[in-house]
């Protein structure tokens, strides 16, 4: 089996989770992380939902853990439920927010990559804090596990991908942006400018607005392709229905002459 950090050099296109958060916390849910310990049915019925869609990476449900006592039980459970989930062909890359000091963010890391994730993603940061985040982990992790780093406010545009490329980033990507719109023209910017798998993640509406189609995700995908993308899932809003339209959109490629 090809691991992530190879699919990524290779520049594979695969398919991501939709998010978790938003989901957990439409059925009722409070705190996403802690559903972990609370109710792990529900977390793994959800990555079941994604894989059935054609998801090829499942994020852990592990974004903005707290940092009180049981963090590595959350975090323990996060990962054995998505690779649960997952089963021995998907890959599992532990989501980590920019929540806590830096040393909490290695902690976890380090905690994931125990637990068998085979990378990791640093979801939702800032550039600022993406550069130290990213710089700190890469002097502790293994060199062989892959780091993807998504911003959701991009500033400096090319000059931040050019530092995270610097510092060692096996993907860059962007997130949390409502609709493909975004994503066209962040991705259209990368272009040429750095040598870097891409990865898009939009949300699919904000809280209370009606949310973006999984028809629009399926065809923006031949254009973010063509640019360089080769991560595609969903952040706020979106569900299984938008990863299913992803994995279309892929799929229809790989068969084209």
């Amino acid at each position: 089996m090809t691991s992530f950090a190879e699919a990524l050099a290779e520049r594979h296109p695969l398919v991501l989770n939709a998010a978790m958060g938003t989901r957990l916390s439409t059925r009722g849910r409070d705190g996403p992380t802690g559903r972990n310990l609370d109710d792990p049915e529900e977390v793994r019925a959800l990555h079941g939902l994604d894989v059935a869609a054609g998801a090829d990476v499942l994020f852990t449900n592990t974004f903005a853990v707290p940092t009180r006592r049981e963090w590595r039980t959350i975090v323990s459970a996060g990962v054995r439920l998505a690779r649960e989930a997952a089963g021995p062909q998907r890959f599992v890359v532990g989501s980590i927010a920019p929540v806590g000091p830096i040393d909490h963010r290695l902690s976890l890391a380090e905690a994931m990559v125990a637990q068998g994730a085979d990378g990791l993603v640093l979801e939702t940061f800032t550039a600022p804090e993406a550069v130290a985040t990213l710089a700190t982990l890469k002097g502790h992790m293994p060199t062989e596990v892959p780091i993807v780093v998504s911003l959701w406010r991009w500033r400096r545009v090319i000059t931040t991908a050019r530092e995270l490329q610097e510092a060692g980033a096996a993907a860059i990507g962007c997130n949390c942006q409502v609709g493909m719109g975004p994503m066209r023209r962040w991705v259209r910017m990368m272009k040429g400018a750095i040598d870097l798998p891409l990865m898009v993640k939009p949300s699919a509406c904000l809280p209370g607005a009606p949310p973006a189609s999984a028809r629009s995700f399926e065809a923006a995908v031949p254009e973010l392709l063509g640019r360089g993308a080769c991560l595609f899932g969903g952040c706020c809003g979106t569900t299984n229905e938008h990863v299913a339209a992803l994995r279309r959109a892929l799929d229809r490629r790989a068969v084209r002459p």
